[in-house]
């Protein structure tokens, strides 16, 4: 497992790098704050420069993999994580940011379209996945999304993803949804049209908090870890 090493300021110290967004005043209210851990250099930077273009965004961390561990300072609080699955142990560098900044959204960003790694990912809590063939007006609405607590899947890929999910023992998984409440299922089905925490709790007439509570209650009744997986379960079982 690589050691994320931040690559957009010189290092100090004992051979570590300090972290730029200590030296500037902190980010406005709104503003979703990105953190880019990512091998490909060229590809990162571009994306940088585009995030940096736009106010929307600040990045608080670019980094790349190299030895062991990712520290908090690496990740500086970040609303969204965009991790490169293509980097050594990416599902473990996955685990480790939701364990360290469990509030983050992570978004995949790859080259691999592939289906087992879709599901991987799924099942490890990203929040989204998207392939290098889409333009970086979709990948800086992707970030957008999953800040806001929505998931981005494309159709084509939650169908394949479900087909793959797809098992003998559907009777038995569909039984599971009848332990969630009328609000938990109500909450599955909004998960399953990509709805935003804020979107629900407008449409349910309940608080924030509430939402994310149900919606935590759902993942752990269904034994998923993320909200894709949720709404794969809800389209797979004809819940949706």
């Amino acid at each position: 497992m690589g050691e994320l090493v931040r690559t957009d300021v010189v290092g100090v110290g004992a051979g570590l790098p300090m972290q730029r967004s200590a030296l500037v005043p902190p980010v406005p209210p709104g503003i979703v704050r990105v953190a880019l851990l990512d091998d490909h250099r060229l590809f990162a930077g571009v994306l940088r420069c585009a995030l940096d273009e736009d106010p929307r965004f600040t990045v608080v961390s670019q980094a790349r993999v190299d030895t062991d561990g990712v520290s908090a300072a690496v990740l500086a609080d970040a609303t969204v994580v965009v991790v490169d699955i293509e980097a050594p142990d990416a599902f473990a560098l996955i685990e480790q940011v939701r364990a360290r900044l469990p509030a983050a959204a992570v978004l995949v960003l790859t080259a691999l379209d592939d289906d087992e790694l879709v599901r991987r990912a799924v099942d490890a809590g990203v929040s989204g996945y998207l392939t290098l063939d889409v333009g970086l007006d979709e990948v800086t609405q992707a970030i957008v999304m999953v800040a806001a607590g929505r998931t981005m899947l494309s159709g084509r890929r939650l169908q394949r993803l479900v087909q793959r999910l797809s098992s003998p023992a559907r009777g038995s998984e569909r039984a599971m949804s009848d332990f969630l409440t009328e609000r938990e299922n109500q909450v599955l089905h909004h998960l399953a049209d990509g709805q935003s925490t804020t979107q629900m709790a407008l449409e349910m007439g309940i608080s924030l908090n509430t939402v994310r509570t149900h919606t935590q209650n759902v993942l752990t009744k269904l034994n998923v870890h993320s909200k894709l997986a949720a709404a794969a379960y809800a389209v797979r079982n004809g819940l949706a």
